[in-house]
C-alpha cells in the first residue's frame, strides 16, 4: 500500500512539474500579462500534456504553432521595429548560412543585414536585424526548413524583437535544381548563379548558347557547402567539362563578370552513375 501511494505520489509530482514547464514556455512567449489574461483557454488548450513534451523537454515549436492557431501568437508589431535573430547550429556554419538566407527570402524577407557570426567550441551562430513590422512566423520557418531536411532544436524568446533558434543541419539538402545522370537540362536567361545537385553523375559539361560571353565562374562544393574547387577563367568559353570527387555535391556556374553575359543561356549535361 505504501509503494503505491509513493507511486501515486511521484506521479502527481512528474505532472505537476510537466504542467509548470509547459506554463513556464508559454509565458516566455507570451508574456505573463497576456498568459494571466487567457489563462483559461491556455489550460484547456494544453491540458494534453504529451503533445509538448519529448524527453522531458518542452517541444517549443509546437507551443507556438498552438498559441498561432488559437489566435494567441503575436506576429506583427504595431510600429515597424527593428528585429534581431540569433541562429546557431553544432556544425556546417555555410550550409547554415546559405539554407536561411535561400529560406528567408522565401518567406518575403530580403532587407536583412548580418550584424555577428562567432564560433565557440560548442556551436556557430550568426545574429541578423532587420526594421520590419512582423516577427518572424515560427510555424511556417518550421515547415520549410522541415522540406530541405532541416530540423529545429529550441526556440528562445529573449524579448519582444529579439529570438534565439537551434538548429540541427545534419540532413539538409540545399533548395537546388537537381539534375541526373546522363540528362540533359537547358538554363534559359539566368539571373543568378545556377546551383546544381549533381551527387547523382561523376562528370558535367557545360555549353554557351551562341551569342553569349561567358567567362566562367565555377564552384564545387561538397554537401555541407565546404569548397571542394573553384575555377575561373578570364577568357570567352564555349564549353567546359568537370569531373566530380565521390564527396562532390554542389556544382554553382556563374559568370565572373556579370551573368547578363549568359543571357542566352547554357545547355548542361551530367554523365555516369555513382
Amino acid at each position: 500500500m505504501k509503494i503505491f501511494t509513493l507511486i501515486l505520489l511521484f506521479l502527481s509530482l512528474l505532472y505537476s512539474d510537466i504542467n509548470e514547464q509547459i506554463k513556464n514556455s508559454v509565458q516566455e512567449f507570451l508574456g505573463v500579462q497576456t498568459y494571466q489574461k487567457n489563462k483559461a483557454l491556455i489550460e484547456l488548450l494544453f491540458k494534453n500534456t504529451n503533445r509538448f513534451i519529448y524527453n522531458n523537454s518542452v517541444r517549443d515549436i509546437e507551443v507556438l504553432s498552438t498559441l498561432k492557431e488559437n489566435g494567441l501568437l503575436p506576429i506583427y508589431f504595431k510600429t515597424p521595429q527593428n528585429l534581431e535573430i540569433e541562429f546557431y547550429a553544432k556544425e556546417h556554419e555555410l550550409l547554415l548560412i546559405q539554407l536561411l538566407d535561400s529560406t528567408l527570402r522565401t518567406m518575403g524577407y530580403y532587407k536583412y543585414f548580418i550584424t555577428e557570426s562567432k564560433r565557440d567550441k560548442d556551436y556557430f551562430s550568426f545574429a541578423i536585424s532587420m526594421h520590419t513590422e512582423y516577427n518572424i512566423d515560427p510555424t511556417l520557418l518550421k515547415n520549410l526548413l522541415y522540406q530541405r531536411g532541416c530540423v529545429i532544436k529550441n526556440i528562445d524568446k529573449v524579448s519582444q524583437t529579439k529570438w534565439r533558434y537551434e538548429f540541427d543541419v545534419e540532413n539538409v539538402k540545399l533548395d537546388s535544381q537537381i539534375i541526373y545522370a546522363n540528362q540533359e537540362v537547358k538554363i534559359n536567361k539566368p539571373v543568378y548563379p545556377i546551383l546544381l545537385n549533381i551527387e547523382d553523375g561523376k562528370q558535367i559539361s557545360i555549353y554557351s548558347s551562341n551569342g553569349n560571353h561567358w567567362y566562367p565562374n565555377i564552384s564545387l562544393y561538397d554537401k555541407y557547402l565546404n569548397l571542394i574547387k573553384l575555377y575561373q577563367r578570364d577568357k570567352k568559353t564555349k564549353k567546359l567539362k568537370f569531373k566530380f570527387t565521390d564527396s562532390s555535391r554542389y556544382i554553382k556556374i556563374g559568370d565572373l563578370y556579370q551573368m547578363n553575359n549568359l543571357r542566352y543561356g547554357l545547355k548542361i549535361n551530367l554523365q555516369g552513375e555513382r
